[in-house]
């Protein structure tokens, strides 16, 4: 950054751009010439190192929306994807589950295998919640001995349609999740009170087509499928960007070993 001089007061944060950690600045730096900047745009830069290349990802909104922007910036951060030269490329490496706990819903009767890491919280009065969280001791910070963090929590929620839980109709949740199907991977959705999401992938659910999306303006990961009678959300939240990505690998890991069984959504 020695050729940046106007940087080097400007505020930065550890980020990540996909899985690798990077530096984000709390100012665009566009255009070059900081006497040439227009004080109504303002925005964000941030450096990330693949092998021996440094990658800038700049992004600019005008500076009175500069927090609504914020969170477009770090979804387009998080959708990035590094590829390494193909004579260097190595399959990549598969989280083995033969060990991990395998979780069978007694009311529903699906099931699938929980990381070690993660510990189930509770249980609704209806079984049609479950949660797994995922903590740290209280050690790491700093906190009163006995005390936990939780860093991440995985819900997995069913909901039928009808209930006051659930807000949409069969025919809303149906919508939502074939225009959540037909996006593209790497497509921002705006969805009302939805909020914006931003489409990952589709997903094999046990035989049945399941998308996924990064909730805008958090830390969600989700995966979403809409049945004849019920709805099932898978919702992972990490409280920091890096703990989301670290643990998304595993969350992919235990959703590949979802069953269905006896139920029939």
């Amino acid at each position: 950054m020695g050729n940046r001089p106007e940087l080097n007061d400007a505020v930065k944060t550890e980020v990540f751009v996909g899985p690798k950690k990077a530096v984000q600045f709390d100012e665009s730096i566009f255009p070059l010439g900081r006497r040439d900047r227009n004080p109504q745009f303002d925005g964000f830069t941030t450096f990330a190192k693949q092998n021996d290349v440094v990658f800038m990802f700049a992004g600019r909104s005008c500076a009175t929306e500069k927090d609504q922007f914020r969170s477009f910036y770090e979804m387009m951060l998080a959708s990035v994807e590094f590829f390494a030269d193909p004579q260097q490329q190595v399959e990549p490496s598969v989280i083995d589950t033969n060990a991990w706990h395998l979780y069978t819903n007694e009311d529903f009767g699906y099931s699938l295998k929980i990381p070690p890491e993660f510990h189930e919280r509770w249980k609704d009065l209806h079984g049609s919640s479950k949660t797994f969280e995922v903590y740290s001791s209280a050690s790491e910070l700093s906190k009163p001995a006995g005390q936990r963090y939780t860093v991440a929590d995985l819900d997995v929620r069913i909901f039928k349609y009808g209930d006051p839980g659930f807000k949409e109709t069969k025919e809303e949740a149906k919508i939502l999740f074939e225009k959540l199907k037909s996006a593209k991977e790497g497509e921002e959705l705006s969805l009302g009170e939805e909020g914006l999401l931003l489409k990952v992938r589709d997903i094999n659910l046990d035989g049945l087509l399941a998308p996924q999306v990064l909730v805008g303006g958090s830390n969600t990961y989700a995966t979403f499928y809409a049945g004849e009678t019920y709805a099932l959300q898978f919702e992972f939240e990490a409280n920091r960007r890096g703990d989301l990505e670290k643990y998304k690998p595993f969350i992919d890991a235990s959703l590949s070993t979802f069953r269905f069984n006896e139920f029939i959504p």
